[in-house]
């Protein structure tokens, strides 16, 4: 499954923002969250009642019952993002075959210049 994610970091080790951190990545902290809509949590003790709706209770069973999670290029390329998301707005502004196939092109050059192979 690929996705993206938020990622919570303890920068200074206080029982607070210990229980802080225990708190946040708890089914209970989870659930606030997930029944807001817009969310989906990892944790698998978060109970698939706790969603909106039908579709985010579909992503998240698929979040919690995938094999495997990678985060999509855009999050993992932090200073690529601007120029990903410009060709994307390029092919939806102009779909044609041959558009789609020059910003491909360029996407692969992108990629390879910003992976560094």
């Amino acid at each position: 499954l690929q996705g993206s994610g938020d990622v919570a970091m303890l920068l200074r080790p206080t029982p607070q923002a210990k229980a802080l951190m225990k708190y946040l990545a708890s089914p209970s902290a989870g659930a606030i969250w997930a029944n807001l809509g817009g969310f989906v949590s990892p944790n698998k003790k978060v109970p698939l009642s706790a969603y909106p709706d039908t579709v985010a209770r579909a992503d998240a069973k698929a979040l919690t019952s995938a094999k495997a999670f990678v985060f999509s290029l855009d999050d993992l390329q932090v200073g690529w993002e601007p120029q990903l998301w410009a060709d994307m707005l390029n092919v939806l502004q102009n779909p044609s075959a041959s558009n789609v196939t020059t910003v491909e092109t360029l996407m692969d050059q992108q990629a390879k210049t910003a992976l560094g192979h």
